[in-house]
């Protein structure tokens, strides 16, 4: 597999890992209960089309020059 492929579904697994907004957690008995949030909301439908957003701006602007 293509090494920036690798890293970018990393990058998104990474971001799809942090996601706080509305989680559960599926214990043993299958209760699907909300997992406590703490912090910063991060929500990785939103991060994850920022991080390609910003990827793309990035490879266009090198494509440019």
């Amino acid at each position: 597999m293509d090494h920036a492929i690798k890293e970018e579904l990393k990058d998104i697994i990474h971001i799809q890992l942090r996601d706080n907004v509305k989680a559960r957690i599926l214990d043993n008995d299958l209760s699907n209960n909300y997992v406590p949030s703490t912090g910063k909301k991060i929500r990785s439908q939103i991060e994850t089309y920022h991080y390609l957003y910003k990827k793309n701006i990035v490879t266009s602007e090198v494509s440019r020059n």
